[in-house]
């Protein structure tokens, strides 16, 4: 959800994209396709895929969700402490449709906050 919604408040003037410390499946959970298709965004094509498989450096900010991951990314990825980005998002899957919704809503928060911080009109994202 955090990459497909960052895509589109960027327009065109960043990239974003997921990776997780455990990703599950070879697609993104049903729940979030159907929301974030609500939203305009399609994310059918989506596949999850390994931290391991970036390199941190090609990247100016690596966002983690949850303060585990936060630890994970520094201290096992060796991710710059000036590049992380730490929130606290509850992680939905498998908890129904309102905890995706919530979800979702905390990360497009937390997204407009960091655009604006850094100086970048976002748009896209109502």
């Amino acid at each position: 959800m955090a990459a497909g919604l960052a895509q589109r408040m960027l327009e065109g003037r960043g990239e974003a994209e997921s990776a997780g410390i455990a990703p599950f499946g070879h697609r993104a959970a049903d729940e979030t396709i159907r929301l974030m298709r609500q939203e305009g965004i399609d994310l059918s094509d989506h596949k999850p895929r390994q931290v391991l498989d970036v390199c941190f450096e090609d990247y100016d900010y690596v966002v983690s969700l949850d303060p585990y991951v936060h630890r994970h990314l520094k201290e096992r990825c060796g991710v710059a402490p000036m590049k992380l980005v730490s929130w606290e998002i509850d992680d939905p899957y498998g908890q129904g449709i309102d905890t995706y919704k919530k979800s979702f809503e905390s990360i497009r928060s937390h997204l407009e906050d960091l655009l604006a911080r850094l100086g970048l009109p976002f748009g896209g994202d109502r």
